[in-house]
């Protein structure tokens, strides 16, 4: 069960909870990007046309639902970082960009409080 959120200060309790599940679950690889989606579509002997890739469309949907995995426990001041990405690896990154740096949380933050005072 993954109870806390995450918020612009707590990002590696939140990472020390949610990458052993990611692990467990076989996923961490589409987060981290060692686990690319398939090339899509995809040329098969015998068709002029390139057809649609089966196992692209599986991984569209695992990455789906993991997307959601990953937004899900995202406080609403964290939110604004991952508006507009539409893959976990994407919204994993951009994570980490944001939070994984000490100065860069502090950075944000004093950013976020800005934002808030206007």
């Amino acid at each position: 069960n993954l109870s806390l959120k995450l918020t612009a200060k707590n990002y590696f309790l939140w990472r020390i909870q949610i990458v052993p599940f990611f692990r467990g679950q076989k996923l961490l690889s589409f987060v981290d990007g060692s686990k690319p989606c398939p090339p899509d579509p995809i040329s098969i002997n015998g068709h002029n046309d390139p057809q649609p890739n089966p196992t692209a469309s599986i991984w569209k949907g695992e990455d789906q639902l993991l997307l959601s995995l990953l937004i899900s426990p995202l406080s609403e001041d964290v939110i604004p970082v991952v508006v507009g990405l539409n893959i976990s690896h994407a919204v994993w990154s951009a994570l980490e960009s944001a939070f994984a740096s000490p100065s860069n949380t502090r950075v944000l933050h004093l950013h976020m409080q800005m934002q808030c005072n206007n």
